[in-house]
C-alpha cells in the first residue's frame, strides 16, 4: 500500500469516522491530563513501554478534538511503526493534498500526531522546522525515551502500566464495593 493510501487510511476522521467507534476501551484518568496538555502545549511527548495504550490514547485524543469542534482536516495522524514514510514525507503530503496550503503561518491550530516517532531517525530535524509556529501542536509517542527531543521544550508525559485499581475497573469490578 502506498504511503498516500496508508496516511488516508490512518486519518479516517477526515471522512467523518471515529477512530475508536465500536471498540471497548478503558478511559484512564491520565487521558484527561494529556488532553489538557495537548490543548495548552505546543509539543507533547508520550513515552512508555509497548502495550501501555499510547496509540489508543492518541486515537481517543483525535476523537475528542473532533468532538470539541476542531476541523478534522486540521488533524494529522501518522504511524512511523509501519515504515510507510518518514515524518517529512507525511507532512509534505498533508500540506499539498489535504490542507492544500502550508501549515506554518495558518490561523487555525493544526494537531500533528506522530506515533512511535523513534522509527524515523530524522524526526527531530523535521519537527524543529515547525516547532516555533504558534498554531502547530505536535503530539508524539515513543516506546523509547526520545533524548534527542530535550532541546525542543516539550511536555513529557509517561504512560505507565495500569494501577491495580485501574486493572480491576477495566475488568468491570466496582472498586468501592470490594
Amino acid at each position: 500500500m502506498s504511503h498516500v493510501l496508508r496516511i488516508r487510511y490512518f486519518n479516517q476522521h477526515w471522512d467523518g469516522r471515529r477512530h475508536l467507534e465500536g471498540r471497548r476501551i478503558y478511559i484512564r484518568r491520565i487521558f484527561y491530563r494529556v488532553l489538557d496538555s495537548v490543548l495548552k502545549s505546543r509539543f507533547v511527548i508520550l513515552t512508555g513501554p509497548v502495550g501501555m495504550g499510547k496509540t489508543t490514547l492518541i486515537h481517543w485524543l483525535i476523537d475528542k478534538l473532533v468532538e470539541k469542534g476542531v476541523n478534522p482536516k486540521n488533524i494529522l495522524y501518522v504511524s512511523m511503526e509501519d515504515d510507510v514514510c518518514d515524518v517529512e514525507e507525511a507532512l509534505r503530503y498533508y500540506e499539498t493534498e489535504i490542507r492544500m496550503r502550508k501549515i506554518d503561518g495558518d490561523t487555525e491550530n493544526i494537531y500533528i500526531f506522530i506515533d512511535e516517532v523513534s522509527f524515523d531517525p530524522d524526526w527531530v530535524n523535521t519537527v524543529k522546522r515547525y516547532i516555533d509556529e504558534e498554531n502547530i501542536r505536535f503530539i508524539i509517542s515513543s516506546s523509547i525515551y526520545p533524548y534527542e527531543a530535550s532541546e525542543l521544550n516539550a511536555t513529557i508525559i509517561q504512560i505507565k502500566p495500569l494501577t491495580f485499581k485501574e486493572y480491576l475497573e477495566f475488568h468491570g469490578y466496582k472498586v468501592d464495593e470490594i
